[in-house]
């Protein structure tokens, strides 16, 4: 039994790997396509959508998709009518949302084109409608529902983007409306998982005890959202107000390469989530804890250490024309990837205790942060000044819910070897920065970096081998 813990948490990212891989990887290689067909201008606008909308769907939602999650992967007769529940809240979000924002659209205060307060109202509900399915399908086990709809998403995006941008040439609004229409026809597939679970989900009613604990739970989740929104985004608007909307583009499309690092934090988050739920109330929670933990350490220090190595050549690759410039950037947020990463993993352990307040706690202090630092830094030193205020505010994060997680689990990682690990990081960037031509000093501190972690990297190459093992020998009989 010991071992089935790993096997879930296993089996899921795998299945949650696959689903991402391709379609991840499809998006990822469409960034030269992007950076081809719009400006620097173009591609600003866009990203200033998309990222308000990132910011409206915690308001918006009352962020009762993560309550959905982890009220729904309660026992059966608990989780009943949850779903609906959270599908009736959401539903009378978009109705004041929709009535605001035409009031807004109305007086036009950003002098934004009509346009594009349509397309940030489209791309608002579409991406909470497949967030509150996909959620819902999580806590009910049908995780190969929730891949497929992954895959979808990013497929149906893509083809989309390609119609809209090369054969209809809209621009923005092509960029955009794919993205709705991915979030959208992957939603109602996901519609259709949960009927065949389900047939009568839709009459299924909420206790009133269960409504307000799924409140108690969410609404403290909005203040969070909003903070983790400000930490990740907030620098966008002030690059916008003291660089203008082009030097947005560039950081925009910087975000690209740590993709790479999100990928991986977030197929892993997924599973991990659901497996730190169901073992919270075990005996041996405190070493599965650990053991993930510093595995899951190991691999974003040295992928983070190994793209900030090949970030300039990944730029030639991938960014086109004035785009390229903006690898200056993207090795800075590779670390504050990492940090985020981390931030989510210890997060999972006040998912699993019903806490939600330590998540507004550590990310309104680290908002708080962000902007000062936002205001001060970029005046001085640009969009680079940005992406270190960024850093900053993730590591408080992550210190933050460090040390709170404390009270609920017992913490014994070796935080001297991590740290040293992420001021090597640190110093591979400088290097990156001002010689970039010393790739064989950038090497030795890759080296070095993984001599820190000898131990957790064996581990993983004897796992490797089993698997490897296994797949050889089921081939074979």
């Amino acid at each position: 039994m010991s071992n089935n813990k790993y096997r879930y948490l296993a089996k899921n990212t795998i299945v949650f790997a696959i689903s991402s891989f391709g379609s991840k990887l499809l998006a990822f290689l469409l960034v030269p396509f992007y950076t081809n067909i719009l400006s620097t201008s173009e591609y600003g606008t866009a990203d200033l959508i998309t990222t308000s909308a990132s910011l409206l769907i915690f308001a918006v939602t009352l962020s009762i998709s993560d309550a959905v999650l982890r009220f729904g992967i309660e026992k059966e007769d608990l989780h009943k009518g949850v779903f609906r529940y959270a599908l009736s809240v959401i539903i009378k979000g978009f109705i004041i949302f929709g009535v605001a924002i035409s009031i807004i659209s109305f007086f036009n205060p950003f002098h934004w084109e009509k346009y594009l307060y349509l397309l940030l109202f489209l791309t608002v509900c579409s991406n909470a409608l497949n967030q509150i399915v996909a959620n819902y399908l999580r806590a009910i086990d049908r995780i190969y529902s929730v891949a497929i709809m992954g895959i979808l998403t990013s497929f149906f995006a893509i083809v989309s983007n390609i119609v809209f941008l090369i054969i209809f040439k809209r621009g923005v609004i092509g960029y955009l409306i794919s993205f709705v229409m991915g979030y959208t026809l992957a939603a109602i597939y996901g519609f259709v998982i949960i009927f065949k679970h389900d047939k009568n989900w839709f009459k299924q009613e909420c206790s009133r005890e269960t409504r307000i604990m799924m409140l108690k739970y969410s609404l403290p989740l909005i203040p969070n959202g909003l903070a983790w929104w400000m930490n990740s985004s907030l620098d966008r608007y002030f690059i916008i107000f003291f660089c203008g909307v082009s030097v947005n583009g560039l950081y925009a499309v910087a975000s690209k390469i740590p993709t790479i690092l999100n990928v991986i934090n977030q197929v892993f988050h997924q599973a991990w989530n659901l497996s730190a739920i169901k073992e919270y109330n075990n005996e041996d929670k405190e070493t599965f804890f650990q053991k993930m933990y510093s595995l899951y350490n190991m691999v974003l220090v040295v992928s983070c250490s190994i793209l900030v190595l090949l970030n300039i050549q990944l730029a030639r690759l991938l960014f086109a024309k004035e785009f390229f410039h903006a690898w200056e950037y993207s090795s800075v947020l590779l670390l504050s990837a990492v940090f985020s990463a981390l931030s989510g993993f210890i997060g999972s352990v006040f998912v699993a205790v019903k806490e939600s307040k330590v998540f507004a706690i550590s990310t309104v202090i680290a908002a708080i942060a962000n902007t000062i630092l936002n205001w001060i830094m970029i005046p001085l030193y640009g969009a680079i000044g940005a992406a270190i205020a960024t850093i900053i505010s993730f590591i408080i994060i992550w210190g933050v819910r460090y040390f709170c997680a404390k009270k609920y689990i017992i913490l014994s990682y070796n935080l001297t070897r991590d740290i040293i690990s992420y001021l090597a990081i640190a110093i591979q960037i400088f290097v990156e920065h001002f010689w970039p031509e010393k790739i064989g000093l950038q090497i030795i501190i890759i080296s070095n970096i993984l001599l820190m972690y000898i131990k957790e990297v064996k581990m993983v190459t004897i796992s490797l081998n089993k698997i490897v093992h296994k797949v050889i020998s089921s081939r074979n009989r």
